[in-house]
């Protein structure tokens, strides 16, 4: 019996696989993959909890974070936080403010270390996509790693 080896390089995410914290990682050349940014301030972490909140801090300077801590910092704002949840395999991030558009998103999660135009993923990284809303097309994409 041979064995086969995996040569998957990433899927679509599980709903499980983004629970947790997350800090973005910044592609090398940012202005090749993203012609806007609808979030400006560069350094962005995340948490998907278990319970469908989805909450995120994003600020001008690079803040050393763990997944503890980013807690620490998140906790006390979950309950004003977008809930998310998923439909057709996307993401959908709803807003708690009226008027807002739901986030629709493409989660993929790399399953092997791979190197795409400059930018090195590692197994569990996740590459969100946000659609347009309207014709599906990607229009902004974020790279995140699993804080520890």
């Amino acid at each position: 019996m041979s064995q086969r080896k995996n040569t998957e390089v990433g899927r679509f995410a599980k709903p499980d696989e983004i629970v947790g914290f997350w800090e973005m990682v910044p592609f090398a050349h940012p202005e090749a993959i993203n012609s806007t940014n609808p979030w400006s301030l560069p350094h962005q972490s995340f948490a998907f909890y278990a319970d469908g909140i989805a909450a995120s801090v994003h600020s001008t300077a690079y803040r050393p974070r763990s997944a503890q801590s980013l807690k620490t910092v998140l906790d006390p704002i979950k309950d004003r936080s977008p809930r998310y949840g998923w439909k057709n395999g996307f993401l959908v991030i709803t807003s708690r403010e009226e008027g807002v558009a739901d986030e629709i998103w493409a989660v993929n999660i790399f399953l092997q270390q791979s190197v795409v135009r400059d930018d090195t993923f590692f197994p569990g990284d996740l590459l969100m996509s946000l659609e347009d809303g309207v014709s599906s097309k990607p229009v902004y994409y974020r790279h995140l790693r699993r804080l520890p």
